[in-house]
């Protein structure tokens, strides 16, 4: 039985359907098999409570059983950094399906069995053609260099120990949570994820090394329980400093919509250059 096969089965019998997808014939046949094994962890991922590191390894567990599988047929799939960039593609064909949004734990976990099977470690992940924000882009990164073509969702970067995320157009939700290592480049604006940036936009978090760079505006709240690393806004802060930034450095760049009860705070704040917080004694 081919492994496409076995993957149909298992969605029958999870879901109850059976009018299963078919998969197009005229592509590229890695893409194909990459698809198959998209479909059947994106069950898992769907319907699972599981931490996001738990779901990102079960990714690499079913890339490497596939790898074996296609391997053991005289038919093997061939990870690349290209294949990957391809496959961004041919995503599209399942955008209007349910949590689409965490395909961002798919991409991030086959990221990691392409490092791990042929050591790549540069990779651009095509986002630019969806209409859908994909999440956890990048998550516990910890060596890649990858390039987001297009938005990222929310999540990006969270846990991050190393390489590096430059995205080229805007970064929604929470950005860089509990980064520990590394450095996020936002081409464009940080914006809130459903509108509600009070709830669902934070920059910096719980951050405790690397740098986050920000090269547009940047909305919600900067710096909360951050207690090391250095974040970077080159134009207008539309959010708020938080009143709980307790290290690091913020550098504002633009203008800045409101400042927290620097008392409270322990980290560095420089405006324009100026060191704000704490003011230099003269």
């Amino acid at each position: 039985m081919k492994l496409t096969e076995t993957i149909e089965e298992n969605y029958a019998e999870v879901t109850g359907k059976n009018n299963l997808r078919i998969i197009q014939t005229n592509a590229d046949p890695n893409i194909e098999k990459l698809l198959d094994i998209y479909d059947r962890s994106m069950q898992r991922i769907s319907s699972a409570n599981a931490h996001d590191d738990f779901l990102i390894n079960n990714v690499q567990t079913d890339v490497g059983s596939a790898l074996k599988y296609y391997q053991s047929i005289n038919d093997p799939l061939i990870l690349s950094s290209n294949l990957i960039k391809e496959f961004c593609f041919a995503l599209s064909s399942r955008e209007k399906e349910e949590n689409f949004e965490y395909s961002g734990i798919f991409l991030t976990g086959l990221i990691y069995r392409t490092i791990k099977e042929i050591k790549e470690t540069k990779f651009t992940l095509i986002t630019s053609q969806f209409e859908k924000k994909i999440k956890f882009l990048g998550k516990s990164n910890n060596g890649a260099e990858i390039i987001i073509d297009g938005d990222s969702g929310n999540m990006l970067g969270k846990q991050m120990r190393g390489g590096s995320l430059y995205v080229t157009g805007n970064a929604y939700g929470i950005i860089g949570n509990n980064l520990q290592g590394g450095k996020i480049t936002i081409e464009k604006d940080v914006l809130p994820f459903n509108n509600r940036w009070e709830v669902q936009q934070s920059t910096g978090s719980v951050m405790m090394h690397g740098i986050i760079h920000i090269l547009g505006t940047c909305r919600g709240t900067i710096g909360e329980n951050m207690y090391g690393g250095t974040v970077i806004i080159e134009k207008d802060i539309l959010g708020k400093i938080s009143e709980k930034f307790q290290g690091g450095i913020i550098y504002a760049n633009g203008n800045i919509t409101s400042l927290p009860k620097l008392r409270n705070c322990k980290g560095i704040i420089y405006h324009k250059d100026v060191q704000i917080f704490p003011r230099k004694r003269k």
